[in-house]
Order: structure tokens, then sequence, then C-alpha cells
């Protein structure tokens, strides 16, 4: 419920005090407040047009050349991730051929040797009986080697026997071997 303690004949309606303004100070007021508004309509396009020919005077070159560099970041990341694998999988073979130098055992003569990913076979005459198992027993405590076996022929006319002797290297080994 409300209460008004203003009598009615004193009471004035918004009707009756607009009636009572000048029709002209009306529409006056009318017209301003849309040419202020037409006003600020073109002072915020031209502020947005100033601000969209700034961002491509100064900061679009700026986001190019961001983008650019992100791209050849990625690719910088994706050919180190790529030489990580490929690490992974090296051998180094002048360790290798270190190792086998090291643990031939006398009397052992190497004819061939052949290398395939982390396979070597070597191939030779060996004058002394038993030379080449004793060269197998050595290199399967190696920590390069995963995997050795040997096959022995019948000896020749000098008395030399012809033997095949295939490794199998361990992953990233070598690696380890080297940089010790």
């Amino acid at each position: 419920m409300r209460y008004n303690l203003i009598p009615d004949a004193q009471r004035q309606s918004w009707q009756t005090r607009l009636a009572g303004l000048p029709l002209g100070i009306l529409s006056g007021l009318l017209f301003s407040i849309s040419i202020g508004a037409v006003a600020a309509g073109m002072i915020f396009s031209s502020l947005a047009a100033e601000e969209k020919q700034r961002y491509q005077d100064q900061a679009f070159p700026v986001q190019k050349q961001i983008i650019r560099q992100n791209t050849i970041e990625k690719k910088l990341q994706q050919t180190v991730k790529q030489m990580e694998e490929h690490q992974k999988e090296y051998i180094s073979w002048s360790a290798v051929l270190v190792m086998l130098s090291d643990t031939k055992p006398p009397g052992v003569m190497v004819e061939r040797l052949t290398a395939q990913k982390q396979n070597v076979i070597l191939s030779g005459y060996t004058g002394s009986q038993g030379a080449e198992q004793k060269w197998r027993d050595t290199l399967r405590r190696h920590p390069l080697v995963q995997r050795v076996s040997v096959s022995t022929g019948k000896k020749t006319d000098q008395n030399m026997a012809p033997f095949k002797l295939e490794v199998e290297l361990r992953h990233g080994a070598a690696e380890e071997e080297t940089n010790k």
C-alpha cells in the first residue's frame, strides 16, 4: 500500500510537467541528443579506423614475425627430436673397431669385416686351435656386445682353419663406451 502525504491538487504528474515546457525546448533537447549520438558514433568510428590502421602498420608485421619464429622453432624442435632418435640408434664404429682389435687373440688373421646396422661379421683364418673360441668368449663379456657366434671350417694346406665370427652390438652401448 502506498501513502502520499501531498494532496492531489498539489501533486503534478509528469505529463502535466512536460505540457508546461514549451515545445521548442523539448524538440531542441531531442535534436541535441540525436546530434550528440551521431557525433559520438563518428568519433568512435574514427577511433576504430585509427586503431585498425595502427594495428596494420605496427602490430601486424610483429605478429607475422612471431608466427615465422614459432614455425622455425617448431621445425628446430622436430629436427632435434629426430636427431635424438637417430642418436639412440647410432653406433660408434671407431669404438667397435678398437674393441675388436683389443680383444683379438694372437694367431688369428681377419680377412674380411662386414658391418650392417648393429651386426658385424668377421671372416678369416686361425693358426692356433681354439683361438676363435677364445675370442668369442672374450667378446661375450664386453659391454658393447649383445650376442656372439662363431663357426669354424676344416684346416687348409697351410694348417690354417677358416672361421666366421658374427657379433651383434647393443644399441647405444658404443656411444656410452666412447664417452667414458
